[in-house]
């Protein structure tokens, strides 16, 4: 998860960590156990939040340029600023790495990749117990392995074996919080998440799009030694498929509707 939201989607399992830049983070989040179902189904394992950074009162500005021995070079840069009411903070990041065949079979341990990511915040607070925050992230990865000879376009009658992987990520986001006398709080949080994801090998081609929307709004109310939580959340994940394979396409749409009540409490 990314600042509360599952901007990832149903393609998470096949995201690295390394395709997160670290400049924008402020601390993670692990959460185990049962209070990790509360974020769906497929959290029933647990949860890793990753929490960003926000404006501060001094502009801030942080540049890596990374040089690897294995041929790869990114280069990140991140920048937030704080106005009266306003605030924002920007990502991008650039990534190459060229093709590498590290014990010389003519088949690449690193495939050969190009990427980039974009991902802008705003924050806008018109008074001190309301804040809004609106956010896009778009990344884009094309990879190529295989074959060293296929990669570098010197294919023959030898050398044909390749794998090609194209994904193309947009997650838009906007959170709303608003206080209330005597500690209460209303936090509403929507999200919508476009991935669409092309793999080629010899023989076979995959193309899939994925759409993914999270709504939760929920309500805290603190009331003597107790602390009141209620709330309700809204899943939809749809998925089709633009290759035909011989089973048909394998499409699917699933939508989760839910509500929930939690009381943490002092027993003295």
């Amino acid at each position: 998860m990314k600042d509360g939201f599952p901007a990832f989607g149903g393609f998470s399992g096949s995201l690295s960590l390394l395709d997160i830049p670290p400049l924008d983070l402020r601390q993670v989040e692990i959460i185990k156990g049962a209070a990790s179902t509360f974020y769906g189904a497929g959290a029933i394992a647990g949860v890793v939040n990753f929490i960003s950074k926000s404006p501060e009162e001094k502009p801030v500005t942080n540049l890596i340029f990374n040089q690897t021995s294995a041929l790869g070079t990114d280069f990140s840069i991140f920048n937030s600023r704080k106005f009266d009411k306003f605030g924002y903070t920007f990502l991008g990041s650039v990534n190459y790495q060229k093709e590498y065949d590290v014990d010389d079979d003519d088949f690449t341990e690193l495939p050969k990749t190009k990427s980039f990511n974009i991902n802008p915040r705003l924050f806008f607070t018109p008074d001190e117990k309301t804040r809004f925050t609106v956010g896009n992230s778009t990344t884009y990865q094309k990879r190529q392995g295989g074959d060293v000879f296929v990669v570098r376009g010197q294919s023959d009658g030898v050398h044909q074996y390749f794998e090609n992987n194209d994904s193309i990520r947009n997650i838009t986001t906007v959170q709303y919080d608003r206080d209330f006398s005597e500690g209460r709080k209303i936090v509403a949080r929507q999200s919508l998440a476009f991935f669409s994801r092309e793999i080629s090998i010899p023989n076979y081609r995959f193309e899939g799009r994925q759409f993914n929307s999270y709504t939760d709004i929920s309500y805290f109310q603190p009331i003597k030694n107790h602390a009141l939580v209620f709330g309700f959340n809204a899943v939809r994940e749809q998925f089709r498929e633009q290759t035909f394979s011989i089973t048909g396409k394998r499409d699917e749409t699933r939508t989760t509707i839910g509500g929930y009540v939690q009381d943490a409490f002092d027993i003295t």
